[in-house]
């Protein structure tokens, strides 16, 4: 039990851990590990495969330390807000239930 919650705290500080890390001069993360971080992947020809969602887009970034989770959840948030004003959650009308049409 108390491995699960020492675990679960070092999961609720881990970006908060993350960011006083970087802010020590840890250094840049090499190339190859910043690209497999950032979602690339290779199929067997050799092709890279980049993120096609602007919500994978911004993983990426996030994984790969482009943006802080700050400006992630910032980020998700706007875009929330544009899919709500595109495609507005349609409620059905009270009165008749579904099981009687």
């Amino acid at each position: 039990m108390l491995a699960i919650v020492i675990a679960s705290c070092v999961a609720m500080m881990w970006p908060e851990i993350r960011d006083a890390r970087r802010r020590q001069g840890k250094p840049p993360t090499p190339p190859e590990t910043a690209r497999k971080a950032a979602g690339e992947t290779h199929n067997a020809a050799g092709k890279t495969h980049h993120p096609q969602t602007l919500e994978g887009v911004l993983t990426a970034q996030l994984m790969s330390g482009e943006i802080t989770a700050a400006q992630y959840r910032t980020s998700v948030a706007s875009l929330a807000a544009r899919d709500d004003e595109r495609h507005p959650l349609q409620v059905p009308p009270d009165g008749v239930p579904p099981e009687a049409i």
